[in-house]
């Protein structure tokens, strides 16, 4: 319902104004009258009429006093003046003024106060319209302008042809004013665990980005030229001249500003690697990548640290050591032993910061060894393909450690599957036997009987058949029981040892982490989070 307010002195043309027509039946609302400039402005900042109708000629504050203070208080809505015959002259000056029509009172009648009230009603929604249109233009423009600065940033940081000479002139075109200025770059990284992941919903994204965006303007914002750049929905890249004495402590302190920020208005974790000074943007390329290296510690510390770019941090190996050992293992492929030599890799790993690559590229071959010790015969690698995938997709050395963990028991529990289905008869037999008496003492004199064969023999051809001797493989079969126990029932340590045929439990736990490398209570927390 469009809103009007009627000013007039005279209380005979206030109630007219209210009789003359049906306001609501026509789309109006009269909110009220009032009867001098003091007492409508009064009103329009309580009521916010669309337009005001008012008398030129009053006591206190005429009408063109009112029309140069709605002016002043940047009133949105129309005015309409309302005056005699003979007062054409104020009538000139209230149009030049800013009011919209006029109407005389004299002559007025309904469909002339319709049709005039319809007039400047239309003005109002043609200029609203314009308006929105005008601020739907600006916003476009400048989300193109902020699509265009991101490219821009992305081709500088991420194309090594491109000249000094482009990169300058692209940087004018586009107002980037800290191109030729030194300066320094902050890059944060969220951790993709907490973070809205790429695949989340467009709206939650975008409220992730602004949220950043904002918080990082609102903290560095004050330092002209700061550019805040959204790289990927978890990478930002924030580039901020440099400030006369500014050392590098003032450099990390506003890093640790713009994270502990981030944390505490998104609960977002997330580290934050600074740069050296850089004299131009010739040089941010170097800068980022340095910042690049040195984020990827992540994969050992998590996302809750900010550092100075140091291009030292981590160190190569090739892992020849330990390539060695573990083909050591393969001899006799034991699940205990592989897991805990896994942990010990990752653990130092860890400690001396290796790269990253060259761990991954390590557990890929171990796997890949794995498969072609196991399956000599097989040419189908896409299951350890998949294995693969997932150990170069870890981002932190935990998920690569339980990723490979995985995978080398999920290999061996392939290759029990494998033998127990090509096996000889009585190593088939034997299996079965042992699968199915887990909860009994099983002693070699048992499994002699139900092969029917010597003590000695049994035992030489179980190896021969399956690579395992025959207690190695039952302990392997009470393990992998006792995983599918703690994973699946509510029952104690104690009593899941007995269920596997183990009576003491200590010894069942020391067994249990010389298997999977994990205590049975870590192993059942480590299922649960």
């Amino acid at each position: 319902m469009n809103k009007v307010l009627v000013v007039d002195d005279e209380r005979i043309v206030r109630i007219g104004f209210k009789t003359i027509i049906d306001w609501n039946r026509h789309g109006y609302h009269l909110v009220g009258t009032a009867k001098n400039g003091i007492h409508a402005l009064e009103m329009v900042q309580e009521l916010d009429p669309d337009i005001v109708v008012t008398d030129l000629k009053m006591p206190q504050m005429d009408g063109l006093e009112l029309i140069r203070q709605l002016d002043l208080r940047r009133y949105k809505g129309k005015v309409i003046a309302l005056s005699n015959h003979a007062e054409f002259d104020l009538i000139r000056e209230a149009m030049v003024l800013g009011a919209s029509d006029y109407i005389l009172k004299v002559t007025l009648n309904p469909e002339d106060l319709i049709t005039v009230l319809n007039k400047v009603m239309d003005r109002i929604w043609d200029e609203k319209k314009q308006t929105e249109q005008n601020i739907r233009q600006e916003i476009s423009l400048h989300e193109r302008r902020a699509i265009m600065k991101t490219n821009y940033f992305k081709e500088l940081l991420l194309n090594p042809e491109i000249t000094k000479q482009a990169a300058f002139r692209e940087a004018e075109d586009l107002k980037i004013e800290a191109a030729h200025s030194p300066s320094f770059v902050i890059y944060m990284v969220i951790d993709p665990d907490v973070s809205a992941s790429s695949t989340a919903a467009e709206s939650e994204l975008k409220l992730q980005s602004l949220n950043i965006k904002n918080i990082a303007i609102e903290l560095l914002g004050e330092r002209k030229h700061t550019e805040v750049i959204e790289l990927s929905h978890i990478q930002w890249l924030i580039v901020i001249p440099v400030i006369v004495g500014q050392n590098d402590s003032e450099r990390l302190k506003l890093a640790s500003l713009l994270t502990n920020n981030v944390r505490l208005f998104t609960g977002l974790k997330s580290c934050a690697v600074t740069s050296r000074v850089i004299p131009d943007f010739s040089s941010l390329r170097e800068a980022y990548q340095t910042c690049l290296r040195t984020a990827e510690l992540s994969f050992y510390q998590g996302y809750e640290f900010v550092l100075e770019g140091n291009d030292r941090i981590f160190i190569a190996s090739d892992f020849t050591v330990e390539k060695n050992m573990f083909e050591s293992y393969l001899q006799s492929p034991d699940a205990g032993l592989l897991t805990a030599h896994i942990t010990e890799i990752c653990r130092e790993a860890a400690e001396r910061h290796i790269q990253v690559q060259d761990v991954k590229q390590f557990a890929c071959w171990t796997i890949s060894t794995l498969q072609s010790g196991l399956f000599p015969d097989v040419t189908d690698h896409a299951d350890a393909d998949a294995m693969i995938v997932n150990l170069n997709e870890a981002d932190h050395v935990h998920k690569l450690k339980f990723s490979w963990v995985q995978a080398v028991q999920q290999l061996l529990q392939w290759s029990r599957e494998h033998y127990q289905g090509s096996s000889r008869k009585e190593v088939r037999d034997v299996i079965q036997y042992m699968a199915a008496h887990l909860q009994d003492k099983i002693t070699l004199e048992d499994i002699s009987r139900v092969a029917a064969l010597n003590e000695s023999y049994v035992c030489r051809l179980f190896k021969q058949e399956t690579g395992k001797n025959i207690f190695e493989y039952l302990n392997e079969l009470r393990i992998e029981e006792a995983k599918k126990l703690i994973t699946s029932t509510e029952l104690t340590i104690k009593e899941i040892s007995l269920q596997v045929g183990i009576s003491n439990p200590f010894y069942f736990s020391r067994l249990f982490k010389k298997w999977v490398g994990q205590s049975p209570n870590q192993y059942k927390g480590s299922c649960h989070t």
